[in-house]
């Protein structure tokens, strides 16, 4: 399914008509590349990590998801920023003063006013909804880059099991300590089957981030940059006067 979309966008992003060769390059290169690897990132972390896992997966495929997740990642804000891009600079789009727009203000979000500004109507309107889309993605974007890498914990316990799993805790150490191995062998099996898996993504404890369930996340980003996409598409179609033709 993911392959098909992927076929359907690319080929409708190579068909579109550029007078800028970067807008091109932007458009082509840039975001049509960043689809695959959106996909293939999909698959990875999907393969890696089943979304019916129960239990806490083993250490490489905790890390095969993570390096999957972080690619995705960097590629869906890249896949954005692309699109900004394209638009700049197939538009032509200037400052008030006559120069060019700086790095910073070249984006689909909330601060590149600029941008949003010289957008047809309805996609611009389309921006605006996506808003808390666009800082959710920023957030773990910069986060992965500049801060803390996002991570899922690798197990949780349920509020109920708690205390239980505290107690269990305590069993271990005083087993441990005693030397009695059969005992701590079967403590540390109840304590870990109380750890569950919950496919829970987040960064820092100290920025109140709001933690995704990735699997569902990732399906829905991808979803949603395939909109955006095919909205610019529609928009890039009209700059060059090559709408496609729509049928009652």
């Amino acid at each position: 399914m993911l392959n098909a979309r992927q076929v359907e966008l690319v080929s409708s992003i190579v068909a579109l008509s550029f007078k800028s060769d970067r807008a091109k390059e932007f458009a082509m290169q840039g975001l049509g590349r960043r689809v695959g690897v959106m996909i293939r990132s999909i698959e990875n972390v999907f393969n890696a990590i089943p979304p019916e896992l129960k239990t806490p997966p083993k250490r490489e495929a905790a890390l095969d998801a993570t390096i999957g997740l972080h690619s995705f990642l960097i590629n869906a804000f890249g896949a954005v920023e692309n699109l900004a891009w394209a638009w700049v600079l197939e538009t032509g789009l200037k400052k008030a003063n006559g120069r060019d727009l700086s790095r910073r203000d070249i984006g689909l979000g909330k601060g590149c006013t600029l941008v949003r500004n010289s957008l047809p109507g309805e996609l611009r309107t389309k921006i605006v909804e996506f808003d808390p889309w666009f800082e959710y993605l920023e957030d773990f974007r910069h986060a992965l880059a500049h801060r803390i890498p996002p991570y899922f914990p690798p197990s949780i316990i349920r509020s109920a099991d708690i205390e239980k799993y505290r107690k269990i805790e305590h069993l271990i150490s005083v087993n441990l300590r005693e030397g009695n191995l059969a005992a701590y062998a079967e403590t540390l099996a109840r304590h870990r089957a109380l750890e569950k898996f919950s496919g829970i993504l987040t960064h820092s404890h100290s920025e109140g981030v709001r933690p995704v369930f990735f699997h569902a996340q990732v399906l829905a980003d991808f979803a949603t940059i395939e909109d955006l996409s095919k909205n610019f598409i529609e928009a890039f179609r009209n700059l060059s006067g090559t709408a496609a033709l729509k049928l009652d």
